[in-house]
């Protein structure tokens, strides 16, 4: 069996719990964000002599609450196994959107072959191939329609050892819907729930930590998924995305991991 590690790198928060400051709130400051660093590098040295075999590490880009502070895995990776023996780094995940795809492709294959093989790639579509080898061993069973939903609740009303869970395949920034027109791919893959928004602004739309509406090509992401009869998820839009889209959109409406701001302050 091997054993690894997985890291977001974030900043310590020992104010981190329920009640303010809010997420949206949180500033994390240079030297907090070296601190985490360092605490990566540390944490890396700690893994390797006590034999683990892998080492992930999580990309985010301009996280100012500080919950994640690594933005580029391969440079950071070269440096940790200068300092390491046998540990093994890898991306969980690369954000693609964020890349062009040869710099990707040629950063990576440069750690691969600076670090002696020990880089390990991974990015986001992982996830869905990942569930497809679950339902193929019986372990996992794609919700694709309301007759697939009560079959699998009544097959959890008395469950056998071996009864599949039910999954409703969903999305967390639209980013990776390079246009529009790439909706029936996403539905053949099983994607029914879409949340556009993320962290910051993306291609479609303000989120968390901005301030502003739905751009341009949301217009059409939005007649896209109505047409598919996908559900769209307004978790971690920004207050004026939020009314913009109530404005647009007529279809099923879901929030997904939204707490309300009597509990929690701030957008999410």
């Amino acid at each position: 069996m091997r054993t690894g590690v997985f890291l977001f790198g974030g900043v310590e928060m020992d104010d981190a719990g329920p009640g303010p400051p809010a997420s949206t709130d949180r500033r994390s400051t240079s030297e907090e964000a070296w601190e985490a660093t360092e605490r990566v590098i540390d944490m890396a040295v700690i893994c390797d002599d006590l034999g683990y075999d892998s080492y992930w590490l999580a990309e985010h880009h301009f996280q100012r609450e500080g919950y994640g502070g690594i933005p580029n895995i391969p440079m950071l990776a070269v440096y940790l196994a200068q300092h390491t023996e046998n540990l093994n780094f890898g991306s969980m995940f690369n954000t693609v959107p964020a890349w062009h795809p040869l710099r990707l492709a040629e950063d990576f294959a440069s750690a691969d072959i600076l670090t002696g093989g020990r880089v390990r790639f991974g990015i986001g579509r992982g996830h869905v191939a990942y569930y497809q080898v679950l339902e193929r061993e019986g372990l996992l069973r794609f919700i694709h329609n309301v007759s697939d939903l009560n079959e699998v609740v009544d097959a959890w009303q008395a469950p056998a050892t071996d009864t599949p869970i039910g999954l409703v395949l969903a999305m967390e920034s639209a980013d990776p819907i390079a246009d529009p027109e790439d909706i029936g791919f996403w539905w053949d893959a099983g994607l029914r729930v879409v949340g556009p928004a993320h962290f910051g602004h993306n291609t479609y739309i303000h989120g968390t930590f901005t301030e502003g509406g739905l751009k341009p090509p949301a217009i059409p992401l939005y007649k896209a998924m109505r047409e598919a009869g996908m559900i769209l998820d307004i978790t971690h839009m920004a207050d004026q995305a939020v009314w913009e889209t109530f404005d647009l959109w007529d279809g099923p409406i879901m929030a997904s991991h939204c707490v309300s701001r009597s509990v929690i302050p701030g957008q999410r």
